[in-house]
């Protein structure tokens, strides 16, 4: 049966319903516990059964072992259910009474109360015209009537308060028989404390471990554009387990997927894989530079053994060329003096020229420095494309860029070198490897926040919608869920598919 709505609850000075509940509901709830009590008494039953079996063979006594022990636990379950159940059940009597209680105090009191609030009509004395004993008479039996329907009034409001009260005692000593059902030597285990203080905190485990992912994807994004930078494996390596470890947590408890583990799995191991290439290429660029080294002394030595011959050639043609350097020197000089004759001439001529063409050049200079700045800036912006590009193309790993550079200056210095032709290809191998990951790892990253389902992302939305706080969450357990913004039902399905609580 529903309740008077709120508003008419003011006439007993109330402001909503001072005894809700639905007792119906109680009592389904108490039938729910009930028939659970009787599906494990008929366990118990069965357990009964194999216990007595002789026909069991050679495993009868362990069988019978266990099945003893597990009957008088599933034993204390029933009768900790029962109990419950009729707890429940007397408590909707009494809530029923209660509320029965209240109805009748508003009831009357909605009858009494606009006569009883109204104001009194009293007339005002004159002494010309005293009033009639029997207009007095009229006036006190109006104002006794009045005061009557006043205590009336508060008479409702007393039995309200009565029924209140008689709701408070009982419902404290039903509550106190459920909690005293449970002194029945069934304790839970430490995991279940741990696994209720998961599910109690449930919504900021999640939002911690969503906002790990986004601080590792919003540093890789970033690093993408800085082209000498490289992330640090282990702060990312941190990041990731701790998000590993709070989606575990939660999925364990069954307030979590299992699909967000083994996305943080895979990240992680991504993560690895593309330190695991790094050092290989490394390595290979180490070896193959440790071969180019002992080929260039090689060819150093080569190259001093043909010196030493050169030089004894060279020795005897200097003689010679000694003799012949003596008899042109005096010519030599004849015509130098005839040169600065001719070279003075000329500085004169030119020194005119040089006035008129410096202050032509002035111009040219700051042009040519306004043209030199727009293109020092321009070449800055292509170089950081390039940069970036490279490094895009490296799998984000400037590390990578930077020996495939190595890589390739081998291979033009030594291009008949078998050695540096192999530690090339085995690099562009590795190269295409990391690729691969850094694609993996990035494709895998977004779709897990966009089509999985981000909860820092569904925090602000319910935040900004109202529902941050819906019914069953608190500052303690935010609401976190809401649709992904991205909604792919095969990925909902799969999602609710490896939540351990919809196996239960």
């Amino acid at each position: 049966m529903s309740r008077p709505p709120d508003y008419e609850w003011e006439v007993l000075g109330e402001g909503q319903d001072p005894i809700p509940g639905d007792p119906s509901e109680i009592r389904n709830e108490s039938g729910r516990l009930g028939k659970m009590a009787q599906t494990i008494l008929d366990q118990i039953q069965l357990l009964k059964d194999i216990a007595s079996d002789e026909n069991a063979g050679k495993f009868h006594e362990k069988l019978a072992e266990s099945a003893n022990e597990l009957k008088g636990d599933l034993t204390k379950v029933a009768d900790r259910y029962e109990a419950v159940s009729h707890c429940l059940d007397s408590w909707a009597d009494d809530l029923e009474h209660a509320q029965s209680e209240s109805l009748r105090a508003l009831h009357r009191a909605q009858q009494i109360a606009p006569a009883a609030n109204a104001p009194q009509m009293t007339q005002a004395p004159d002494p010309k015209h005293p009033l009639t004993d029997q207009q007095k008479h009229q006036e006190a039996a109006a104002n006794k009537a009045h005061q009557h329907l006043q205590h009336e009034l508060d008479a409702c409001k007393k039995q309200l308060t009565s029924a209140k009260e008689y709701r408070d005692h009982r419902g404290h000593h039903w509550m106190q028989k459920i909690e005293d059902s449970e002194h029945d030597g069934l304790k839970d285990s430490r995991w279940d404390g741990i696994k209720n203080w998961i599910h109690e905190h449930a919504g900021w485990i999640k939002i911690l471990a969503d906002a790990c992912t986004w601080v590792v994807t919003i540093l890789v994004i970033v690093s993408l554009f800085v082209p000498g930078l490289d992330l640090a494996t282990g702060p990312l390596a941190a990041l990731m387990l701790a998000a590993l470890l709070g989606h575990t947590a939660l999925a364990l408890s069954g307030d979590g997927s299992w699909m967000d583990v083994g996305m943080d799995v895979f990240a992680l191991c991504t993560l690895g894989s593309g330190s695991l290439l790094k050092v290989a290429l490394k390595g290979t660029v180490d070896a193959v530079e440790g071969t180019a080294d002992a080929t260039e002394v090689a060819a150093d030595a080569t190259e001093v053994t043909g010196d030493s011959a050169e030089a004894v050639d060279t020795g005897a043609n200097a003689v010679d060329a000694a003799d012949a350097a003596d008899a042109t020197e005096d010519g030599a000089k004849a015509t130098e003096d005839a040169s600065k004759v001719a070279e003075d001439t000329e500085d004169t001529e030119a020194g005119s020229a040089d006035e008129v063409e410096n202050a032509t050049t002035e111009a040219d200079k700051a042009d040519a420095a306004l043209q030199t700045d727009k293109a020092s800036r321009a070449q800055t912006v292509a170089d950081w494309s390039k940069a970036v590009s490279k490094k895009l193309a490296a799998g984000g790993e400037n590390d990578f860029v930077e020996q495939m550079e190595k890589l390739h200056g081998l291979a033009e210095q030594f291009p008949d070198s078998p050695q540096v032709a192999d530690a090339l290809s085995h690099g562009t191998h590795l190269l295409y490897g990391m690729r691969v990951s850094f694609g993996a790892a990035n494709v895998a990253d977004q779709f897990t926040h966009w089509a999985g389902g981000s909860d820092d992302i569904n925090l602000f939305r319910n935040a900004f919608g109202g529902d941050l706080f819906a019914e069953g969450h608190s500052i303690w357990n935010p609401n976190v869920e809401n649709s992904p913004l991205l909604d792919f039902k095969s990925v909902d399905d799969f999602k609710e598919l490896t939540t351990t609580g919809a196996w239960e």
